[in-house]
């Protein structure tokens, strides 16, 4: 029996990332298009050099009989060195992106320093030791070997790394050797002066000027001599003949092969640019099978990797969508709160979706926006995403970029007024309206098609489910189409989704954006004071053509780093053919 009030501590807030709960099933639908690989990993050299360091702490570790104990001192050292020169050495040279780069690096280019990460640190673990904290872990910060970075595709997608049973050990897979014998290739070569004092993994001391030296040809991320890129193919892109031991290779093979096909058939339409064609032109032509030259992409022997494809950008859209009138949704909870008005569900609802009725003032019912969508088509063509290849106004692109600029409009506190606030909010409204109208008519268009899917496991708002809702909603007007959305998969899909993230975790956190109060729904101010951060999910495809730049099947072109146009190259066109044959 209860006696007496029990009071527990509340639960940790968190920053509530992806509230809606939408990005894990387009996550799943680009590793199963390009698994094994991030949106950070671009470089061969990182791989071959982190391998070869492995096979260094191996050799050092044998020849000097060293005990466990001690073998876990020469791999930590060898690591945290290979580690620390790479990132120190390309951002010496320019080479932007390398993960750490902001460690208080020495600037005298002849002071003596150790490579370890309790001595190049972080400025915020370098102001915790100058504080007297203890118990710092300085392997916990920006590195290659983190889960941000290339760990992931080192050790399970591309398979070159092992891990072992002690951490901070590591062990080479036979793609790991070959790697390794590549990079040590490429050093013998080289001749150079410090190659006996980088093969030494408990060699650690070194200079600025040595490091500069050392950058070209050995650790310059954006070489790759010709052993490496073939080594690195082999498992990344195999040849037809071969069969890897990578997990799920064969899709990747296939995506790989889809974004070949899809330079191929659009580079007619960029002789202007040399044949390099833009990363997003790439992209629409794979998702839609249409290049901007009219071309048909030929995809009868990969229609299930490019259907996963196609369903990851209506799912892109949508989620951009949601996300736009989440941000409208708590604007117009806070409006109320402040103006005491109605905060009931269905009323902030309403208040949403009369915003997009007031955005599109000659739509009088849903049907009207099919209409308006449809009118532009392509003549013969049913698919509004293939007609914005060729028609800007049903560009899957820019209709995503404009919606996302509207959303951003939608402030707190904005420097133009608050009438600027509310044309935000009304374009909001009108552009989500189209989003959501555009990927239901589209849903029909392509639902039969191999490879497409309709419904996929985790989906929070399943292209099935918005068919339906679009039926149901054509003689209504976009106000009660949207509200009925902001209800359903807005607010209360946001409960949901917090719900359940709570019952799976042993330690829950306050991940609640908004909560239901007293009088209505109300802004969880313990949470977060701003207002949602919406952006378009980074996708793998601008890092998979990276990778296939570097290993010699396109040429590049764009800001270093982050190239963004590319052209075959003779053997890259030879690949896509042999791979198309092989499937």
């Amino acid at each position: 029996m209860i006696t007496a009030p029990s009071f527990t501590a509340p639960a940790p807030t968190s920053l509530a990332p992806d509230p809606l709960g939408t990005q894990s099933v387009n996550m799943a639908l680009y590793r199963s298009v390009f698994p094994g690989i991030n949106n950070v990993a671009q470089y061969i050299r990182v791989y071959s050099a982190l391998s070869w360091m492995v096979l260094k702490i191996d050799e050092a570790a044998v020849a000097r009989g060293a005990t466990q104990e001690e073998a876990l001192e020469i791999s930590t050292r060898g690591m945290e060195k290979m580690e620390l020169l790479l990132t120190w050495s390309n951002t010496l040279n320019g080479v932007d992106g390398m993960p750490g780069s902001r460690r208080l690096w020495p600037t005298d280019p002849a002071r003596k320093v150790e490579l370890r990460f309790d001595v190049l640190m972080g400025e915020e673990q370098d102001k915790a030791v100058k504080a007297g904290k203890v118990d710092i872990d300085f392997s916990n910060s920006a590195r290659f070997l983190s889960a941000p970075e290339y760990r992931p595709s080192a050790v399970n997608g591309l398979r070159f790394l092992a891990v072992t049973g002690i951490a901070g050990m590591w062990q080479l897979t036979q793609g790991g050797m070959e790697l390794a014998a590549a990079f040590q290739a490429m050093l013998d070569k080289s001749q150079h002066p410090l190659a006996d004092w980088l093969a030494d993994p408990t060699a650690t001391t070194i200079t600025q000027a040595e490091v500069k030296a050392l950058w070209n040809p050995v650790l310059n991320v954006r070489e790759a001599a010709v052993d490496e890129r073939e080594a690195f193919l082999a498992h990344y892109f195999p040849p037809p003949d071969a069969s890897p031991s990578v997990p799920r290779w064969r899709h990747r093979h296939k995506g790989l092969t889809l974004a070949l096909r899809a330079i191929e058939t659009a580079e007619s339409n960029f002789e202007a640019s040399e044949g390099f064609v833009p990363v997003d032109a790439i992209r629409h032509t794979m998702g839609s099978r249409l290049a901007p030259n009219g071309r048909e992409l030929a995809d009868e022997t990969l229609e299930d990797i490019a259907g996963y494809w196609t369903s990851l950008q209506y799912r892109q859209y949508l989620k951009l969508a949601l996300e736009t009138l989440f941000r409208a949704t708590e604007f117009v909870v806070h409006n109320s709160v402040l103006g005491n008005s109605a905060r009931e569900v269905t009323a902030v609802s309403a208040a949403v979706g009369a915003y997009s009725s007031a955005g599109l003032p000659t739509d009088v019912v849903l049907a009207d926006v099919a209409s308006r969508l449809r009118s532009s088509l392509l003549r013969g063509e049913e698919s509004l995403y293939r007609s914005g290849m060729r028609v800007p106004a049903l560009d899957m692109k820019t209709r995503m970029a404009a919606l996302l600029s509207a959303g951003w409009s939608i402030r707190l506190a904005s420097s133009k007024g608050i009438n600027a606030v509310y044309a935000a909010l009304q374009a909001v409204g009108a552009l989500a309206c189209e989003a959501l109208v555009y990927c239901a008519l589209d849903a029909t268009v392509w639902q039969d098609r191999q490879g497409f899917r309709m419904t996929v496991d985790g989906d929070r708002l399943p292209l099935t489910e918005l068919v339906q809702l679009f039926a149901d909603f054509s003689n209504a007007s976009p106000a009660d189409f949207v509200a009925q959305v902001v209800r359903d998969y807005v607010v209360n899909l946001h409960f949901r989704v917090v719900r359940e993230r709570t019952e799976w975790e042993r330690n829950p956190r306050d991940r609640y954006r908004f909560i239901m109060g007293d009088q209505g729904l109300e802004r969880n101010l313990n949470t977060e004071r701003d207002l949602i951060n919406i952006d378009i999910m980074s996708d793998l495809l601008h890092r998979a053509l990276n990778l296939m730049a570097r290993s010699g099947l396109l040429e590049q072109r764009g800001p270093q780093g982050n190239e963004n146009e590319f052209r075959l190259t003779e053997a890259g066109r030879l690949r896509a053919s042999q791979a198309l044959e092989m499937a």
